[in-house]
């Protein structure tokens, strides 16, 4: 569904289908966190061996317990969640609310980042526009002004994202398939015997991607955060940006928001003070005007500037 609405239809116009998909996904994602944690809860990492009966279709548990290394895989990626509170316990419980919010709302969002946006930007690969910059096309514009090689410039884009979104659709299709394939292969009728099969190597292995990145990465931050507390080549003094600012904005001669601002303001006046007669015969508005305002003078530069393509 999500495939189709990113080819058929605008951005603007597939929010609202996105936002149901984003849902149905939010709540999946919920229900399945809950049922995993469920059941490492009450099966622990020495389950009991159980066995299907297929003909009374019941599952029948023996006293005998192996360790598990899918618990284990599991309780390794749910802990994940729990890192940014494990790091910074005093602020979780001074904002436990903002921390519980928060939480819920990644783990609502997780497939609109894993899914929805892979699906949105894979059937969109030929649109190079600016975004939410407004535009007259796809984007084509940028590299040449005639019509006919924009559209030709869109095609080629266009085909290269038909092929691409094939050949991502077919890894993807691959994948299920294995996933499939790799589940058949174990023995589905018992459970817990101690046996190692390939989805407890895979689930493993997403585990120990889980905690080379969170090991690693607390590894880095504690060289930084080494440097920057003993080491004075790499001292950061504070400062404090909204002081700063006011301390400019007091300096400010002309109002402008930004030192840009002026110094684009001191060459319009310039400019303008070089060439007031042929920037006056353009400008009307300004004609009759005793007293020229700044704005009023920036406006009629600018368009004076930009009518005779002076850089």
């Amino acid at each position: 569904m999500c495939l189709i609405i990113s080819l058929a239809m605008p951005l603007d116009k597939a929010k609202p289908c996105f936002a149901i998909a984003t849902t149905i996904f939010g709540l999946i994602s919920i229900v399945s966190i809950v049922g995993m944690t469920f059941y490492l809860a009450s099966a622990g990492f020495y389950p009991h061996k159980a066995v299907f009966d297929p003909y009374d279709n019941t599952w029948t548990q023996y006293p005998e317990t192996h360790f598990s290394w899918l618990c284990l895989a599991g309780v390794i990626m749910l802990c994940i969640y729990l890192v940014p509170i494990l790091f910074r316990p005093v602020d979780f419980l001074e904002n436990f609310k903002g921390y519980i919010v928060g939480l819920i709302a990644y783990l609502v969002l997780i497939p609109l980042f894993a899914n929805i946006f892979s699906i949105y930007s894979m059937s969109n690969l030929h649109d190079i526009s600016w975004g939410n910059r407004p535009t007259t096309g796809a984007g084509t514009e940028a590299f040449t002004a005639k019509v006919e090689e924009q559209k030709n410039t869109e095609n080629n884009y266009k085909s290269y994202r038909a092929n691409f979104l094939f050949f991502w659709l077919c890894c993807n299709g691959v994948y299920f398939v294995s996933i499939l394939i790799l589940g058949e292969i174990a023995n589905g009728y018992v459970v817990n015997d101690g046996t190692f099969n390939v989805l407890t190597g895979f689930a493993l292995y997403l585990a120990g991607i889980v905690v080379f990145r969170v090991v690693f990465s607390a590894l880095y931050l504690s060289k930084w955060h080494y440097r920057y507390t003993c080491d004075k080549k790499y001292y950061i003094p504070e400062v404090n940006l909204e002081s700063v600012f006011k301390k400019y904005k007091k300096m400010a001669t002309t109002g402008a928001d930004s030192t840009d601002d002026e110094i684009i303001l001191e060459k319009a006046k310039e400019y303008f003070k070089n060439n007031r007669k042929q920037i006056l015969s353009k400008s009307k508005r300004l004609e009759n005007k005793k007293k020229l305002k700044t704005k009023n003078i920036l406006q009629a530069t600018m368009a004076f500037v930009h009518d005779n393509d002076i850089s």
